[in-house]
Parts: C-alpha cells; structure tokens; sequence
C-alpha cells in the first residue's frame, strides 16, 4: 500500500482524543514502538524515503524490508481510504494488547511488513482491519501469519502475489484462538513453535520466515488436532523436524493433520504406557541416518538409500495406525512399538519396507507368540523383544513357526523356572541379545532358530529351576565370541551339556560337588564349549565316585586359565597325537591339554613336528603369536637374516615356574630368529644346541635357559637323575659347544641363583664358552629383557641382584639399578 496525497486532510479528520490515545501509546512504547510504527504503518509505509511528483500527485515509498528498492504508489480515494483503515488498525492494537509493549511493537512490525509487501492491494486492507478484530488480544500472531504468507519469495509473482481474502481471515482467526486456548499462559512459547513447524526461513541481505497458503494448513491441522500446551509442542516437533528435511509431501496440511491423529490414536491405545509409547512415536518419526564420525560416503549413502526404500514417514504412519488398530490391548500395543523401535532403530532399516503390510505381519506374530505363551504371554513378547534386539536378527524372515516356536519356548521355561522365572528370562533376554556366530551370510533359520531351540533344549531337560537356571549361565558364558569361529549350534551344545551332566551325576551318586567342580572348570575354560565335553570324557576315562571329581579339579589345575578356545577336534587330534608319540595305556591329560592347545594354534602336522625336533610337550608355556612365529622358524626351508636366539626350557617344573616363559620370549622376535626347545636331560640339552646350529647352517648369538636352578647347577628333567640336569662336571661337553655359537655370544639364565657368585654355574659358562652371561644371585621369578631401539638385548635383569659374567668374571648389577631405558 503507498503513501497518501493530502495529509494535512487526513491528519484534520482525526478526533482530537484518537490522536492523543495514539500519541500516548506510543510515549509508552518508546524506543520499540515509535520505530516500527513509522515502518509498519504511517502513510503505510511512512518513515520512508519518497519522492513527491507534485503534478502527477504520486509518492514512491520506499519499501522498509529491502530499503535499496522503491515502489511507485498512486495517490487516490482508495488510498486516503486505507490510510484511515490503518489508523483504525493501530487503534484498535492499542486497544486490544494494552500495555504490553513487547506485543504491541511486534504487531506494528508485522502490520509493516503486510502493507509494504510487494504488491500488497490497499483494497484489501478492510480485511486486515476484520483479522485484527477478530483474533482480539491474539491478533499479535495472526498478523505474524499473515506477514509470513505476504512475504514468500517468488509466490505467485505473476497474478500479483499473495491476495487476502475473507475466507482466509475466518481461518487464521481461528486457528490463532484456538492455539491460544488451549496454550493457556504458555501461548508466547507455543506459537512460534507452531509458526516454525509451517514455515520456512528464507535469506537474502535479511533473513526472515515465509509461509505458503498450504503449509498455513500445518497450522490448521495442529490447532485443531492438539488438546493442550503440551500436546501442541510435541506434535509441532515432528512437523517442524519433517518440514526441515522435505517430507512434507504435496498436501502439508493433510499430512500434518495425519500425524496430529496417528499421535492421538498412540495416546489413546497405550493408556498407562502413553508416555513411552509417544516417545517410540517421536523416535519412529524422526529417526533418519546421519553420518557417523569416519563412516566412508558410499556407506552413508547405502543407508541413506535403505531408509530411503524402507522408513518413508506416509508408510510409517499406516504402519503405527495398523499397530494401533490390531493390538489387543495397551500393554500388546507398548510391545508392538518397542518391536518396531528395534527393528527400525537398531537394525538399521533392514526390514524391506516399513508399512501396513509389515504391521500387519508384525502383528501376526505377536499374536501367535502370545498364544503359545498362554498365560506367560509377557514372557514371550519380552523374548521376542530381545530377540529382535540383535544386530543379525532379520525380520524379513520371520514367519508363523518362528513365532510359535518363541512363545512355546518362553512358556516352557517359566513353567521350569516357577517361583524364579524372572530371573530365568532375564538371562534368555541377555542370551538372545547377544547371540552371535562368526559365520558369514547367516540366516534366521540357522541363527535365531538355535537361540530359541537352546532355550526349548534346556527348559525340556532340566529337572528343577535350579538346574535350568545354571544351565542358562553356562551357555551363556558360551555366547562370547570364540577366536577360532564356532561350528557347533548352541542347541547341540545345551544337548551335549545336559547328557554330560546326566553322567557325571550318575557316576557320582548325585554328587552336587561335582557339578560345582564342573561349573569352576567351565569358568577357567570362558564357558561351555564343545570342546570342554571331549576334555572332560577324556579327563574322567572311566572314573566312578570321588574320582570323577578329582579328575575335574585336575584338569582345572593343568588347564589354569585358557584364553584360548579349543574345539572338540582340536581334543580330539591332539589325543590321538599324544597316543600316536607315547602309546601310553592310559592318556596323560596334561600332555592331551598340551597337544591339543599346539593342535588348536599350529595344526596337528607342525605340532609333531615341534615335538619331534624340538621336544615341545608344554606347548600351553607359549602364547598363540609366539607359537606361530617359532613354528615359521624352526622351517630351514624359511630364511632369515636375523640373529640366532634359542630357549630351552626343562620340562620339569614342580610349581608352575616356567608356564609364562613365552610371554617373556614375544617381545624378542622383532629383532631375533626365535626358536624354542624343552628338554628333560643334560645330555640332549648340549646335542640339541650343536642340531640346531647345524640344521639353520648360523652360529647362535643368545641362548636363554630355563629351569630351576641352584648355584651348581640346573634341573632339566627328574632331580633324583644325574643326567636331568647340567652341572659343573659338564665342563667338557659345554666347552665342545663353542663352535655352535657366534664369538662371544650372549647367556641368560631363567634359573634361580645361578649368578650367586664367581664360582656359580653361571660364570662357569661364561668362561668356558667366552660369553657374556647374566644370571639372578637369589631366588628369582622371571627375567626381564632390557632391549635398544632396535630390539637387541642389552641385558637382563631380575628381581633381585644380578651377575655379569663376562669371560668368567663377575660384575654385580644391584637390583634397584637395573631399569628399562
């Protein structure tokens, strides 16, 4: 609207009392008011640069949103008309808002931004006038909706922008009254919610909010379909985050009103679960991928394209409204929609689309599942929740028999678990939960199928809750991921539990102690493998009565704490390999744990041949990657310009001593070709030295020795033998060695006081060999490698003293200084 002609005209036809009511006002409103009003209102867009062409009667007003621009009006009746109209206008703001200055400033802006918009029709300004009457001390926000839809870049440019009519009056009247009565005192939050949700912030040298006349139908939708202050902001949430991200299809309105309606029909079936049900709602509505910290583009992307073909918000509304529909009651409805969240949420769209079709099946097999539970049906839907919850569970597969056998499952095991059926399931949830299988391309029927038959496996063959329930925990246990892979199913494995159980309680009367000395085996072995059934019928033989519990805490005792899994092959190879190399009547379970570990690390070909060049039997003393690097080595056939390092270790070890010497040895490959030998004889001891040099064709720069020591001497094998360890009266032989090793080579003793004093058996080598040796003055546990950057030892040490032989002379080394650097 433009300036008018005669102002002086204009100013004489108002009261004396308008003026001053007016003048008042804006005494009241100053600095806010008085700026805006001369933007938004006099002469309808006064305080304005023009320009007056005095014979042509025209004004060109500067347009108050865009000051570089300026739009020519012409002066005539219907012009001093609507100037009127605009006084009236301000009037009646004063009147409406009173002394709210904040309100009455932000209406005078709005009000500016209407009559100065771009091809704003002063004609209509009468309808402006019946907005603000009509909306009363709202009118503040409906003039806001009016200047949202009167600045809307590009709208309708051609039939002369945005045109007010009288309908569209009647409606933003009443769609601002009904906001405002149902927001209470709150209404200064709620509407610009509202507002936000329907518009969208456009920007040039300013930026401001615009709104078309469908997305006003947002505001329609939300006003009619809210009950309260907190039912708006909710509601207006998921339409604005839906706005923001182009999901509001063709018909906004529409859309909107549909989302106002799903959210009520979720309020109204989940009854006393309406909170978290609303908030699986808000969650199924916004959940939209977003690009993880380091995720590659074109992972992003694929999942972006899954939501894209799967979670489409038009789908996801049938689908809750079919949920809703369908469920018996509140608390199957609350199940279905945590099914759903699962599903969507943390299977990433994995479904193949997310809409009545799925509900519908979704909620078939809640009914089936809460069928076959009876009257555990709670139990059956929390089974099938966890179930779900699983990152491999696909839904795509699921189908009536899943369904039932989940629920005859659940009721089976609460009826076995009784008074302690909670606790029963919570261990199945946790189990189906973490059900995981190593195997790639798996699918439900050979996944979620073997978690639900496990569950149906152990609840038939327990006797009692108590048995069942410490069933559940062993399995359990098994659940980790294994190192190797796992090829059994845990069905089968609860079947082979149950029948292992049933023996031993057979063999033993009933025994409660050997079912607890079978619990601590499987804790020491990370759970219940089928590997731990060959060892245990491999450790019991034919044992009856107190021995069969006797023969469990032994193999605890020899196994100690495996942080390796071995499988019922790997038992099985290492037995017969034990039987094939000692051909005893009876196996010797240390040795089959043994061979069966290098079976399990190396396979059962290069474990013999450990054993045969190197008389390996304590393979359980090396770490899997050492293991592997001395079977790499002891391969002639395998070059290598690294120095020659060889341990020897005695296989007599009355207390465990040497069990972790491999640990010790892994950080030495970097640098040295590392070979590792056990033997139980002085004799093999020195000929082994002179085999391997020979067989690798290289001198050895270090040996280290393990095995207990005195100052005299070193066990290797049977302490009432004279041959089971080396001693001073080796000299000879230990002098025969000198061409096995490099000039001057270096001699660790692992050997408790073997560097007590000059003449200990540590200087003896020393001198006879000319090598460097370091060896403990005490009583020692381990020794500690002191390496340069390269990975060279540049000595050992203990936790005590130590002694430096070098050509048989000693140097002590105290312990406090003998530090890494």
């Amino acid at each position: 609207m433009g300036g008018e002609g005669n102002l002086q005209e204009l100013k004489a036809a108002e009261r004396p009392s308008v003026r001053e009511r007016v003048k008042n006002a804006f005494r009241k409103a100053l600095p806010i008011v008085v700026p805006i009003a001369l933007v938004g209102g006099i002469a309808i867009g006064a305080s304005v640069r023009g320009c007056m062409a005095k014979k042509h009667e025209k004004m060109e007003i500067e347009d108050c949103m865009a000051t570089e621009h300026c739009y020519p009006y012409t002066l005539n009746n219907q012009k001093q008309s609507g100037m009127r109209e605009l006084n009236e206008i301000h009037q009646l703001l004063i009147k409406n808002i009173g002394d709210n200055n904040e309100e009455l400033a932000l209406a005078f802006k709005h009000l500016g931004y209407i009559t100065t918009s771009y091809f704003f029709d002063v004609g209509k300004m009468p309808l402006v006038k019946q907005l603000v009457e009509s909306s009363g001390n709202n009118a503040v926000y409906s003039l806001e909706i009016l200047s949202r839809l009167t600045t809307t870049p590009g709208y309708n440019y051609n039939a002369g922008g945005y045109e007010i009519t009288a309908d569209d009056v009647t409606r933003i009247a009443a769609a601002v009254n009904q906001l405002a009565q149902k927001s209470g005192d709150a209404k200064k939050d709620v509407f610009p919610k509202v507002l936000d949700s329907a518009s969208t912030m456009y920007c040039s040298k300013v930026c401001w909010w615009s709104m078309t006349p469908k997305m006003f139908g947002v505001v329609e939708a939300i006003s009619k379909n809210s009950a309260s202050k907190d039912d708006i902001l909710y509601k207006a949430e998921i339409i604005a985050r839906l706005n923001r991200s182009g999901e509001m299809l063709a018909d906004p309105g529409g859309f909107a009103k549909k989302i106002c309606e799903t959210a009520d029909a979720v309020s109204a079936k989940a009854g006393p679960g309406k909170e978290e049900a609303l908030r699986i709602y808000r969650t199924l509505m916004l959940n939209r991928p977003y690009r993880n910290l380091n995720e590659k583009p074109e992972d992003f992307q694929k999942r972006l394209d899954a939501y894209a073909a799967s979670a489409q918000p038009q789908g996801l509304l049938d689908m809750i409204g079919v949920l809703a529909e369908r469920s018996a009651d509140s608390e199957k409805f609350t199940y279905a929609m945590k099914v759903t969240e699962k599903i969507l949420v943390d299977n990433k769209y994995k479904s193949k689309k997310f809409d009545a079709e799925f509900a519908n099946r979704l909620c078939g097999s809640m009914d089936m599942i809460a069928g076959e539970s009876q009257g555990n049906w709670k139990y059956g839907l929390d089974f099938f929740l966890a179930l779900v919850s699983n990152l491999h569970f696909d839904f795509n597969s699921m189908n009536p028999e899943f369904a039932g056998k989940i629920g005859k499952a659940a009721n089976l095991a609460a009826q076995r678990a009784g008074g302690r059926a909670s606790e029963a399931m919570a261990k199945i949830n946790y189990f189906a939960g973490a059900y995981y299988t190593t195997t790639e391309g798996v699918t439900l029927s050979t996944e979620q199928y073997d978690c639900v038959d496990t569950v149906q496996v152990l609840a038939e063959r327990s006797k009692d809750a108590d048995q069942f329930l410490w069933h559940l925990e062993l399995i359990i246990k098994s659940a980790s991921p294994p190192v190797k892979g796992r090829d059994e199913k845990y069905a089968m494995l609860a079947g082979k539990l149950c029948d292992l159980e049933g023996m031993i309680l057979a063999r033993t009367n009933n025994n409660p102690a050997a079912i607890r000395a079978l619990v601590e085996l499987v804790n020491n072995v990370f759970g219940f493998k089928l590997g731990v059934v060959k060892l245990v019928e491999i450790g019991i033989g034919d044992a009856q009565g107190n021995e069969v519990i006797d023969a469990i805490k032994s193999m605890k005792k020899v196994i100690g704490y495996s942080s390796r899994e071995i499988s019922y092959k790997d038992y099985e190879e290492g037995a017969a390999l034990v039987n094939a190399i000692f051909r005893a009547e009876k196996p010797d379970l240390r040795k089959v744990l043994n061979f069966s570990y290098g079976v399990s690390v190396i396979g059962a070909e290069k474990t013999r041949e450990m054993y045969k060049i190197f008389g390996i039997e304590y393979f359980f003393r090396y770490p899997a990657e050492l293991l592997e690097e001395a079977s790499r080595n002891a391969d002639p056939s395998n070059p290598s310009q690294k120095p020659l390092l060889l341990s020897m270790a005695a296989k007599t070890d009355w207390n465990n001593a040497f069990s972790g010497i491999g640990w010790e040895l892994k950080g030495l490959t970097k640098y040295y070709r590392v070979l590792i030998a056990e033997t139980n004889a002085d004799l093999t001891f020195y000929s082994r030295i002179n085999e391997v040099s020979a067989l690798y064709k290289q001198p050895i720069s270090v040996l280290v020795i393990n095995g207990h020591g005195t100052p005299y001497g070193v066990w290797l094998g049977n302490t009432g033998s004279k041959t089971g360890a080396l001693s001073h009266g080796d000299g000879l032989e230990v002098a025969r060695l000198q061409d096995s090793f490099v000039k001057n080579p270096l001699i660790i003793f692992n050997s408790c006081s073997t560097g007590k004093n000059h003449s200990a058996i540590g200087g003896a080598f020393s001198k006879l060999l000319g090598a460097t040796v370091f060896a403990p003055t005490d009583i020692s546990y381990g020794a500690d490698y002191i390496l340069d950057a390269e990975g060279r030892i540049i000595r050992a040490c203990y936790n005590v003293s130590t002694t430096e032989y070098i050509n048989g002379m000693p140097h002590s080394i105290p312990a406090d200084t003998c530090t890494k650097k």
